[in-house]
């Protein structure tokens, strides 16, 4: 799904601030879409294994097995949620060190004038 939405990372070349900010969009939108996907199948494999059982002791087991395998896709997800903050930080710290550069400081105006 994410292959014919967004490009692949290994395809951008990094040439200049635009670059760095199509790369830093695109790994925050890969990471999100990944997060999703993981996050909707964790919670339809939990509700399937859940299902097993045929008495209610069958089946409160069947729920603690179910949220016991589904916890690895949760944290997966928490995981790409992360990396997507951390592609958006990326970003930020990108203009914080480089905007200096990038734009040069304008020349400072006339200070406040305290007389008339």
């Amino acid at each position: 799904m994410a292959d014919t939405r967004i490009p692949s990372l290994s395809a951008f070349e990094m040439r200049g601030t635009e670059d760095v900010a199509l790369y830093a969009m695109a790994l925050r939108d890969v990471s999100r879409a990944i997060a999703a996907e993981v996050d909707f199948t964790s919670a339809e494999l939990q509700v399937t294994l859940s299902r097993a059982g045929e008495s209610f002791t069958d089946r409160f087991a069947a729920r603690m097995k179910a949220r016991r395998v589904t916890r690895r896709l949760r944290r997966a997800r928490d995981l790409y949620q992360g990396a997507a903050i951390e592609a958006v930080k990326f970003w930020a710290t990108y203009r914080q060190e480089y905007d200096p550069v990038i734009q040069p400081q304008r020349p400072a105006g006339q200070s406040w004038k305290w007389q008339p």
